[in-house]
This record gives structure tokens, sequence and C-alpha cells, in this order.
């Protein structure tokens, strides 16, 4: 694991000055002094952090897996479609919140009861892409990104292969299923977690 600390601060500084030696000889370091045994590896970051504040140690300590916070929309403010506000061009305007779960890539905040109890309105979802349609898990709980906007429902198949079922948590009757076509739907996403904000 040191090793690999290692390699990534010495990215981080060649990123910054174009080469460790030429760190170690501005900063009056001897040669090798980043990567040498006999400077304690925590003294060293320690040392790097005090020059560049930003370096983080997150990253540092566990790599790209360390990257845990994910753009965060809201679905009641939610202007145009979910894929329109997580294109790349867009996406470094959105807020940012920390994920409690690998491989989620980004948040919603829930509008509306149709899936409380379980998610109530203001909950959030961390969610994750879903390439390929097939892969759906029927009886999960998805967003789609829809013509008509954004919705978290079940998922369950359709009356026929170019549609799905929507089913809502919530068994008032104002939430009756209802199918959406495939063709309606820019992007779906399977919800990973929910947290419920009290």
């Amino acid at each position: 694991m040191e090793e690999e600390i290692k390699k990534r601060l010495k990215k981080f500084i060649q990123g910054k000055v174009g080469s460790v030696r030429e760190f170690e000889r501005g900063n009056r370091l001897s040669n090798g002094a980043v990567n040498n045994a006999k400077y304690k590896l925590p003294d060293m970051v320690e040392f790097v952090r005090g020059i560049y504040p930003d370096l983080d140690t997150k990253w540092l300590m566990f790599g790209d897996e360390a990257t845990n916070d994910v753009p965060i929309i809201n679905m009641f403010a939610l202007g145009g479609s979910l894929t329109e506000q997580l294109d790349s061009a867009s996406v470094s305007t959105l807020e940012r919140v920390q994920t409690p779960v690998k491989g989620a890539q980004m948040a919603i905040e829930v509008s509306g009861d149709s899936m409380a109890p379980k998610y109530p309105s203001g909950s959030r979802l961390f969610c994750r892409l879903v390439d390929d349609p097939t892969f759906i898990e029927w009886g999960k709980v998805y967003v789609l990104d829809t013509t008509q906007g954004a919705i978290v429902k079940e998922l369950r198949p359709g009356s026929s292969s170019d549609s799905v079922t929507c089913y809502s948590v919530n068994d008032n009757e104002k939430y009756a299923p209802f199918e959406v076509p495939f063709s309606s739907i820019r992007g779906i996403w399977k919800v990973l977690a929910g947290l419920i904000l009290e």
C-alpha cells in the first residue's frame, strides 16, 4: 500500500511542477527524498500538503475509488431532462454530495410521496446508469428519465417487450401502475441506496 501511495504522491507532484526532481530542488530536499525510505511517508505527505493544500488525502490513500462525491439533482427543481442535467458540460455546475455506496454516479432528491414510506419526499437516492435495458432487475426501484420528466418507480415487465410497468410503493389508489414505452425513456438509473433525511 505504501508504494501505491508514493506513486500517487509522485503523480500529484508531477502534475504541479512537472517532475519530482524539480519539486525536490525547489523545496531544498535531497535528490530522491520523496521516494527515499529514510523519510517517513506521513511526514512527506504533510510536507507536500503544506505547499499544496489541495492534495486530496482520500485519493492519496485509496486512489480513484476514493472519489466519493456525486452530483445531486432535485427532482422538483429539475429543469429539462435528467440526461441534459448530467451532460458533461452541465454537471460541473451541480452541487455535489458524499455517497455512501461504491459505484454511484449521481444522487437525486425525491419529490412527492408516491414512493413513501420507503422513499418519502426529500429522500436522496444514489444511482448508477444502466447501459443496457436488458439488465433491468424486475421488482427493483429505478429512476427513469422520460420525455415527460424524471420518475422514481419499481419496475416490472410491461404488456409488451417495448415497455415497462411502473409501480409505486405507496398503495394509495391515486398511484396506480402505468406503462412507459422504452421509446420515451432517455436514461435508466438503478437505485443503489436511499438516504432518508429526518
